[in-house]
């Protein structure tokens, strides 16, 4: 690494995206101008020097995807740090609680251990938090005042406990991603107030009880994801009234009763996995590109519209050479699909020759979207 000592006026240093390795310099604390700081992407290892926090105008330091495996700057100046995929180790410091105008922090992809620090709501300025893929432990009650904060982000650690009734303090909060912790007991009926909620992930740790019903409130969510918990109960049909969600998935839980004929309200449903349950009954008119329906009960019934339904995309899936995914959401959301017919053909397969052949690729793809049809009506 370069010495610092002779750049007193330097405000801006970007040396990202290089092969840099080596240590970060202790003189790195001689640019006491500096308020940007980025070494991304390099092959840095060490320690974070302390000196960092001597300078008093730097307000964004990136240290991501590098080697670094100790320190953890707790600058009371700093508004964004980002010091994920390294190989830091220990718990989050309890100074950090300090830095009351960080806006964004993430350490994800560490080894960080402990739990999270008391106090955490002082962070009132913090928008964009993420402590995934690190062994994190002890609960989460601690988040919950972040009136602020849009971006959670605690998946792939070990904490436990239930998410805590002062969630519904996260009044601004987009997106909550939970998935395989060790988190249990019930939903509460406050993730209900999370208005702006746009993705909940919640799949992979052991909550019980049934789906609250206050979730259909959440007119913004777009995909909610509980796959492999132990929630029981019938599936509410306030989730039919969540008109933006692309994806469900209610897979291998305890869920019983008949699937909610309100789901057919879904038009902009992409993916739907209710795989591995306890459901019986007939199967709605579901409008979604990709659905798992497997595993359900021996007393379930598919409709004849479902099969039409199913047909269609396998011809589609033959023309294109993959899932029609992409092409059916805009198709069920009845937005306008951009490109042309011969974009969406399978480029491994050589293109019609002849007058003849393009015409009966085309009558296939015409009967496939006439099938998709029958969803709609």
């Amino acid at each position: 690494m370069m010495n610092f000592a002779g750049l007193p006026h330097l405000d801006y240093l970007d040396l990202s995206q290089n092969t840099l390795s080596g240590r970060i310099p202790a003189n790195i604390g001689a640019l006491v101008n500096i308020s940007f700081i980025n070494l991304s992407k390099n092959s840095i290892h060490g320690d974070i020097p302390p000196s960092i926090c001597n300078l008093t105008k730097l307000t964004s330091l990136v240290l991501s995807f590098n080697l670094l495996s100790n320190g953890f700057p707790t600058c009371d100046n700093l508004a964004k740090l980002y010091l994920n995929h390294n190989k830091l180790t220990g718990p989050i410091p309890s100074s950090l609680v300090n830095m009351t105008r960080l806006e964004s922090l993430d350490i994800s992809d560490n080894l960080v251990t402990g739990s999270i620090p008391r106090n955490m709501g002082n962070l009132m300025s913090l928008r964009f938090l993420d402590f995934s893929n690190n062994q994190i432990t002890g609960s989460i009650a601690r988040i919950g005042n972040l009136t602020n904060l849009q971006h959670l982000d605690l998946s792939k650690n070990r904490i436990s406990g239930s998410i805590p009734s002062t969630f519904s303090k996260l009044i601004s909060v987009k997106t909550v991603l939970l998935r395989s912790n060790k988190l249990n007991g019930l939903l509460p009926p406050e993730l209900g107030s999370l208005v702006h909620l746009s993705h909940l992930d919640l799949r992979s740790n052991q909550f019980i009880g049934s789906i609250p019903t206050q979730i259909g409130n959440c007119q913004f969510l777009s995909l909610l994801l509980a796959r492999n918990n132990l929630l029981a109960g019938p599936i509410p049909q306030e989730l039919g009234f969540l008109s933006e969600l692309t994806e469900l998935d209610l897979s291998k839980n305890n869920l019983s009763g008949a699937i909610p004929m309100t789901l057919s309200y879904l038009y902009c449903l992409f993916k739907l996995n209710l795989s591995y349950n306890n459901l019986a009954g007939r199967v709605p008119n579901i409008h979604a590109g990709v659905i798992s329906l497997d595993q359900l009960s021996s007393t379930m019934v598919l409709t004849e519209k479902f099969d039409v339904y199913s047909f269609g995309v396998v011809a589609l899936e033959v023309v294109m050479g993959k899932h029609p995914g992409d092409l059916l959401l805009p198709f069920f959301c009845q937005t306008e699909q951009p490109g042309k017919f011969k974009d969406i053909l399978d480029q491994r397969v050589p293109a019609p020759s002849t007058i003849d052949e393009e015409k009966d690729v085309i009558l296939v793809a015409l009967v496939a979207f006439a099938c998709l049809q029958v969803m709609l009506g």
